[in-house]
């Protein structure tokens, strides 16, 4: 909550203060155009098509006006939204696995036991999207509505889904498909559509939930149950293309080989899991050296990590089939950002990671739930209640992780307060950033501090690499 005094800051201030067509322009006009229109003189700017997220402050703005405060607190509440879902997905999930683990009939649901309880594996996944620092980003910049709603939508389509693979309530514990609950979560999916390009992976995701949750399946089957999804793709592409005139543009001219360009994206999937695993330094861009070899060190060791982590968890997918889930959930959820020309400067930034993280705290959950069962106990001595020593283990390890995560979160709140902190913090924890430099020289020269404000622009000229095809104002 203490994001919410906050001010806007970076783009925010172009896409709603200077934006002159939320306070008038007719509510369907925000779904015949890019989030950047305006600045074009409604012709397309961007590969942003994002209707809902443009509804949504024009409807603030006509209410409140421009006040910070509410465009903060309609991120909040998102993000309080989207803990609770979290929550009622996993536990639904945590009740599947507890069926299949049990070896009952298909689809059978049983009601877990420890973690995996309505205190356990849920919650525990919960607690650590809740207070995850790399969501400050998200949750602290109003132009990342998108992302909230996306997952909102995302997740509300997920759980009619896995409604739709629900027990058939007559006594045998069979699961029968339900097709009016997939046909409903369809209907989520155009709301995630429009609120950004990234709710596109949900097939992905269902696929891998479905191939999860059935046990035995077909391909008619899965493809019986896509019909719904495939057909909210064909109408969004087909409004896009109307809308914008291309599906996307690049955006970003990279000089690097196609070679070059794998092995930045090796790069970035390492740098995406380190953030996720340890979320210090983080700053509203990053810098990245030009990637040539596969031997450069950064390149290797998030190969061998991902390589090595695949491996590890694919030994697990039999016993706890939740962990196996969370993995391939983090990784699709990001390919969209392996699409780099389309990324324009924003090649790396934390606001990619809220929808994947929902498979990493998931994955971490189970994890723990995984070693708490699986650890030998440390004393027979009875305890109140029948709790064992590894059960307290496991609960510390999570209060000790969630304490962690709120006090970074807490701190890296109060770096968003205006742009002037935002990017000095920038500069300090990203020193070879040419976004940071750039656009901290610009809050120099708002508080007349011109001597500081040249020295920071020369610096960004200088770690500037035009060798990679990328202006100034790239981020790496």
């Amino acid at each position: 909550l203490n994001s919410a005094e906050n001010s806007f800051v970076f783009d925010d201030l172009k896409q709603l203060v200077q934006n002159p067509t939320l306070p008038s322009q007719r509510w369907i006009d925000f779904f015949k155009q890019d989030v950047w229109a305006f600045w074009g003189r409604g012709e397309p700017q961007s590969n942003a098509y994002r209707p809902l997220q443009m509804v949504c402050w024009a409807a603030l703005v006509r209410w409140v006006g421009h006040q910070p405060f509410y465009f903060h607190l309609l991120n909040i509440l998102l993000h309080v939204l989207n803990t609770l879902l979290v929550y009622a997905l996993v536990r639904r999930l945590a009740s599947m696995e507890a069926g299949a683990l049990a070896k009952e009939p298909l689809g059978a649901e049983r009601q877990p036991k420890g973690l995996t309880s309505s205190w356990g594996v849920p919650f525990v996944a919960a607690a650590l999207f809740a207070s995850h620092p790399v969501h400050a980003q998200t949750v602290n910049f109003v132009g990342a509505l998108g992302d909230l709603l996306c997952t909102f939508f995302v997740l509300i389509a997920l759980l009619l889904a896995v409604q739709a693979e629900r027990s058939s309530g007559d006594g045998t514990g069979v699961s029968r498909y339900a097709p009016t609950y997939s046909w409903l979560a369809a209907v989520a999916f155009v709301g995630a559509v429009l609120s950004k390009e990234l709710a596109l992976v949900l097939p992905a995701l269902l696929l891998v939930f479905w191939i999860f949750s059935l046990g035995r399946w077909s391909a008619a089957a899965l493809l019986r149950r896509l019909v719904p999804y495939l057909g909210v793709i064909a109408a969004y592409v087909a409004v896009r293309l109307a809308v914008l005139g291309y599906f996307h543009k690049w955006t970003n001219q990279f000089s690097a080989t196609f070679y070059e360009i794998n092995l930045f994206r090796i790069r970035l999937l390492g740098a995406y899991l380190e953030k996720l695993v340890w979320p210090d330094g983080l700053s509203m861009y990053y810098a990245f050296r030009p990637i040539r070899s596969l031997w450069q060190p950064e390149v290797l060791v998030s190969l061998v990590v991902l390589v090595g982590l695949t491996v590890f968890l694919w030994r697990w997918r039999k016993s706890v089939p939740l962990v196996w889930l969370g993995w391939l959930w983090t990784l699709l959820a990001l390919v969209p950002m392996m699409n780099l020309r389309a990324l324009g400067t924003h090649v790396f930034v934390d606001w990619y990671l809220y929808l994947p993280s929902v498979g990493f705290v998931l994955l971490l959950a189970a994890m723990l739930e995984k070693l708490r069962v699986g650890a030998k106990a440390l004393s027979s001595s009875p305890l109140p209640s029948g709790l064992e020593w590894r059960t307290i283990g496991a609960a510390l390890v999570m209060i000790s992780l969630v304490a962690f995560y709120s006090v970074k979160t807490v701190r890296q709140n109060t770096y968003w307060k205006d742009g002037y902190t935002l990017f000095s913090h920038g500069v300090r924890v990203s020193p070879n950033s040419v976004f940071h430099r750039a656009n901290y020289a610009h809050e120099l020269i708002l508080r007349n501090r011109l001597d500081e404000a040249m020295e920071q622009d020369r610096e960004a000229i200088r770690l500037a690499h035009p060798e990679f095809g990328l202006s100034p104002r790239a981020v790496f």
